[in-house]
């Protein structure tokens, strides 16, 4: 069973480090104002990824997306490594690091409704990212109940 939960656990950090590379890459690409997508490279203005990300939804509270997801990801990434150190707090941090992974999943999936429903546009970048998220959502709840059953 640890050896299984071990697994998880850098699985986890994986996909956490490819999501601080994708929205870093984002970040940097947003920076230069230059369009970036990683599947089916933009043509035109029009393109899926520019028209999400340059809509009134590619932005919270004024902050661009990307920066707010490149720190929102370097956090977890953070709160993940802490909560994975045995010290005096790391039960706290497991429940607020999938604390944070709900609201991770929670976004991802306003996102995706947002693309699909609302802007009728598709970003592969973002599907990526939202996808990840969720993964990483259900792995660090699976870890949690995991983590959960042993102590019992």
């Amino acid at each position: 069973m640890r050896i299984k939960q071990n697994r998880i656990k850098k699985t986890i950090i994986i996909f956490i480090v490819l999501l601080i590379i994708i929205t870093g890459l984002l970040l940097y690409y947003d920076l230069k104002n230059k369009g970036f997508c990683l599947i089916n490279p933009e043509t035109g203005t029009e393109s899926g990824c520019s028209s999400v990300t340059n809509s009134k939804y590619g932005l919270m509270f004024g902050i661009k997306l990307s920066l707010l997801g490149f720190i929102a990801f370097i956090i977890l990434f953070i709160i993940h490594l802490f909560s994975v150190i045995e010290h005096k707090y790391v039960k706290e941090l497991k429940k607020i690091f999938l604390l944070s992974c709900f609201l991770g999943g929670g976004f991802a999936l306003y996102f995706i409704y947002l693309q699909i429903f609302i802007l009728k546009k598709i970003c592969s970048n973002c599907l990526i990212i939202d996808a990840l998220m969720i993964v990483v959502l259900v792995l660090a709840f699976i870890d949690f109940k995991m983590e959960k059953n042993l102590k019992t």
